[in-house]
């Protein structure tokens, strides 16, 4: 069992309460679009998939955008999927 405080499981379900997760999250968007960052891209363990795609509202990248995301910025791990989300209002969460 992992302790509730460990880094790598602040997003598992048993650690922060989802209001939490969520105003968190929140207050990150906000703060990125405020500095003119108009997407962001996460890559969820696959225990927390479900948290960011059902709950924050985060989708999957078509593959071959995710590819030519690897190409362009570090990425962790290729073979882990890449979700993003709009942050300009605009709803293009694909891009």
């Amino acid at each position: 069992m992992h302790d509730k405080y460990e880094m790598h499981g602040a997003f598992r379900e048993t650690t922060l309460h989802l209001p939490f997760r969520r105003a968190l999250i929140a207050a990150l968007e906000e703060y990125l679009s405020r500095l003119g960052i108009p997407q962001l891209f996460v890559q969820p363990r696959q225990d927390v998939l479900g948290l960011f795609t059902k709950r924050l509202d985060f989708e999957p990248l078509h593959p071959a955008s995710a590819e030519v995301l690897w190409r362009r910025v570090p990425i962790a791990f290729t073979d882990s999927v890449v979700l993003g989300k709009d942050l300009t209002g605009t709803g293009d969460k694909k891009t």
